[in-house]
């Protein structure tokens, strides 16, 4: 990849998980990264940094349900 499409992709990434706190998003994220095992490092960081408020608020919404 050219280091502007990391950018982009980061731009992306940030506008489609932003707002969303459903465990299902969360658990498609897993799941991607669970499917590709050896993704592109870049990529997995990208898409973790995304989802790290997803994750959080997932926790979040867990740990008051318990």
């Amino acid at each position: 990849m050219v280091n502007g499409d990391f950018f982009f992709l980061q731009g992306w990434l940030d506008a489609t998980l932003i707002g969303h706190n459903f465990i299902q998003v969360a658990n498609y994220v897993t799941l991607f990264l669970n499917n590709h095992p050896k993704p592109d490092p870049m990529l997995k960081q990208k898409v973790l940094q995304s989802a790290d408020p997803l994750f959080r608020d997932m926790g979040m919404l867990k740990e008051k349900i318990q």
